[in-house]
């Protein structure tokens, strides 16, 4: 928390921490801050931790604040579509050549993650997914939908390409499993991989279409997901923010034996 106060103040003076105090006061009084964490929005485990997502909330000047439940509802669905994508048959596909392939619908997984994660991120997430295709188990998750998701919290810091706010989420995702065999790796193509396009946003594209047989059902999960992730963001001088997801921790990938 001294930390943090620490930031503000060296961006922009006792002023601006000023300004965020009554920014406080008037979008979060105790009420409302009452009613997020009673709903599951903001969880931190310590009080400092709550002030340090409340102060980031209050940061942005030209915005005014950022409205912690849009931005949960928001990171929410940004988790939902990773996790689907990261774990679908044509993801493992992609990865599994080397993220050189023909093929479209591989290219369309990958393109989906570069929308919303960092580059770094990304990079790392094609990774996990190698070692997934490659590990010796003849079954894949399947992500069910987000049954817990949490902003536990934040920190707001200065650098030279101006303010960045970083909001950290905890989320818990119920999986089925489906056999999976490996495929044959495709021709590999001349074509470089795209770069990644403009931020995600909470109007981000809808999920992608289930594979055939991936459709949510009634069985019982066979394991449950635990993922740590941060988002991030630059705040311009117009107020606009960028988010990406700049760092995920997946947990819980083990197939029940009941």
């Amino acid at each position: 928390m001294i930390r943090q106060f620490t930031n503000i103040v060296s961006a922009g003076g006792f002023s601006r921490l000023g300004r965020i105090h009554r920014r406080i006061a008037e979008h979060y009084p105790s009420p409302v801050v009452d009613t997020l964490m009673r709903d599951g929005v903001v969880r931190p485990t310590t009080t400092p931790k709550l002030l340090c997502i409340l102060t980031s909330a209050c940061t942005p000047d030209a915005g005014g604040h950022i409205d912690l439940r849009e931005l949960h509802s928001g990171v929410q669905h940004a988790m939902q579509l990773s996790l689907d994508t990261l774990f679908s048959p044509s993801m493992m596909a992609f990865a599994a050549n080397d993220g050189r392939t023909a093929d479209e619908d591989a290219s369309a997984a990958n393109d989906r993650l570069q929308e919303i994660c960092s580059p770094r991120l990304h990079k790392n997430l094609i990774g996990f997914v190698e070692r997934q295709v490659k590990a010796s188990k003849d079954w894949r998750a399947v992500p069910q939908p987000i049954d817990h998701c949490a902003i536990i919290d934040a920190m707001f810091e200065e650098h030279d390409e101006g303010d960045q706010l970083t909001f950290c989420i905890a989320v818990t995702a119920p999986f089925t499993t489906l056999p999976y065999e490996k495929e044959p790796v495709d021709a590999v193509v001349d074509d470089p991989i795209m770069p990644a396009s403009k931020g995600f946003s909470a109007s981000a594209p809808e999920p992608p279409a289930a594979d055939d047989g991936d459709a949510t059902t009634s069985a019982l999960p066979d394991g449950e997901l635990q993922i740590l992730a941060s988002f991030k963001t630059n705040v311009r001088e117009n107020g606009e923010l960028d988010w990406k997801i700049d760092d995920m921790l997946i947990t819980g990938l083990t197939k029940s034996s009941t």
